[in-house]
């Protein structure tokens, strides 16, 4: 018995270092400043903030008024990024968007992952990791990105939409295999939300010191405004009146071929896309619809058809950034989303309507075998429950 004991222990602890490990050859997550000072109370800060106000003492942040949530504080500051930037502001409303439904708060204290390269702390303060990404490789992480539930809690309205962006932000790096140093991503995210105009040569600098570049942007641009539900509540932004006599196109269902996707292996993706408004999409205007597997673009597809008051039309993956229709992906629990007019290339009555999320598991290589002789079709309908 003691023998197993001691057995399970190694194993266990073996576990627990390859999965640390695994953080980190996957990324990061934001920091926290978290100062106590004798006779106050503990001030609990983003660390891209706090970095940037010491190193800068004359950049002051503009994240909007005080009586904004923390969802129209993000998109308070990804709109300023769209002027510079649109379909990058597009990718990190996606991927903000996406984390709403796969991220957990827990009540444990987070890895520190050692990226920073600080050369700066303030007395009576020490850096804490508020957040993580994870790669899903071991199946008990469920969720993508794992918060500190208690330091969240202490941050003030601005750090917390400060966080989101730069989980956004160090996505994209991740993305690219770049994810040593967050520097970059920290500088990048405080200079957005400061009152400093950024311009496209300013942005440029600073994706470079990021590690990013501007080939993004080589794609359509416009983006329509999409509300943050869920973000950090249940709560929704108030309604406008929609305008008459407008198209207003919603994604109805998504669909992957194969339906139960192994590692490594081509997927192809598809959406249903239904015109619910009063008027007919424009003749010959491009409908599109793009893919995002945990906030990036991976495929899109489009059409020219009319598509009348109440009519569908499938919409298959055609392409996407490497020139392929297909995405592989790696084992694990992801998140899908279909975006429809995501370039926004003719106004809706309600362009807030225009996504459909859902999750799904990639099983890996040598679970997935007994499938590969037997082509399944599976739809993700409008409120995201599996047909087959």
């Amino acid at each position: 018995m003691k023998k197993l004991f001691i057995f399970l222990i190694i194993i266990g602890n073996y576990h627990w270092s390859l999965a640390v490990d695994d953080i980190r050859d996957l990324g990061n997550g934001g920091d926290a400043v978290v100062c106590v000072k004798p006779g106050d109370k503990t001030r609990v800060e983003l660390f891209d903030y706090m970095e940037a106000r010491v190193l800068d003492p004359q950049m002051t942040f503009d994240l909007g008024s005080e009586q904004l949530t923390v969802q129209e504080k993000v998109a308070y500051v990804l709109a300023r990024l769209q002027k510079v930037s649109p379909r990058r502001a597009a990718k990190y409303k996606a991927f903000i968007k996406s984390i709403s439904t796969d991220r957990n708060f827990v009540d444990s204290e987070l890895v520190q992952v050692h990226d920073t390269h600080h050369s700066i702390m303030p007395a009576n303060c020490e850096l804490k990791q508020v957040a993580l990404h994870l790669n899903h490789k071991f199946d008990s992480y469920r969720k993508r990105v794992l918060i500190n539930r208690s330091l969240y809690q202490q941050m003030d309205d601005n750090s917390k939409a400060g966080l989101f962006i730069h989980e956004a932000i160090y996505n994209e790096l991740i993305m690219k295999g770049k994810i040593f140093d967050s520097s970059g991503v920290r500088f990048l995210n405080a200079a957005i939300s400061s009152k400093k105009k950024i311009t496209k040569e300013s942005l440029s600098e600073l994706l470079a010191n990021a590690g990013l570049s501007d080939s993004v942007e080589m794609q359509p641009a416009a983006v329509a405004d999409i509300p943050f539900v869920n973000l950090v509540s249940a709560s929704t932004p108030p309604k406008t009146p929609a305008p008459a006599h407008l198209p207003d196109l919603v994604v109805t269902s998504i669909s992957m071929s194969p339906a139960s996707p192994r590692a490594g292996e081509p997927v192809t993706f598809s959406a249903v896309i239904t015109n619910q408004g009063q008027e007919a999409t424009p003749s010959k205007a491009v409908i599109g619809v793009g893919f995002f597997v945990n906030g990036t673009d991976v495929t899109w597809g489009s059409t020219r058809q009319t598509l009348r008051p109440g009519a569908s039309v499938t919409l298959v993956a055609d392409s996407g950034p490497t020139g392929l229709n297909t995405f592989v992906m790696r084992e694990g629990h992801h998140v899908l989303m279909a975006w429809v007019n995501d370039a926004n290339r003719f106004p809706e009555s309600n362009p807030g309507n225009n996504t459909l999320t859902t999750t799904f598991e990639v099983a890996p290589p040598e679970l997935n075998k007994a499938h590969q002789n037997t082509p399944v079709k599976t739809t993700f309908n409008l409120v995201g429950s599996a047909q087959q």
